[in-house]
């Protein structure tokens, strides 16, 4: 629990660079609180250290992520996918 505070704390203040591995991994790992610090933080959006421009990640693209690593079989069932699609929409309530 003390990293994912940690991270959260990184997240917020600090000017980080946010790979798609990263969003990719706490999606695995359903680490949706992280995610939600993410949006609520505005830093919604993917850098490479190669790259000068960010690109801004929309929840479309987030929701074809999940799509995607449950295609790839790193989720069990379609109710774990609903359940972690039905997780970021409830940040919009």
């Amino acid at each position: 629990m003390e990293e994912s505070k940690l991270s959260w704390i990184i997240t917020l203040e600090y000017d980080v660079i946010i790979e798609e591995e990263m969003f990719a991994n706490a999606i695995f790992t359903e680490n949706y609180q992280w995610l939600f610090f993410v949006w609520a933080a505005r830093k919604n959006f993917i850098r490479s250290r190669e790259e000068e421009a960010p690109n801004f990640i929309t929840y479309e693209h987030l929701f074809e992520m999940i799509l995607k690593i449950s295609k790839e079989g790193k989720f069990g069932d379609r109710n774990r996918v609903e359940r972690n699609i039905k997780r970021v929409l409830e940040w919009r309530i």
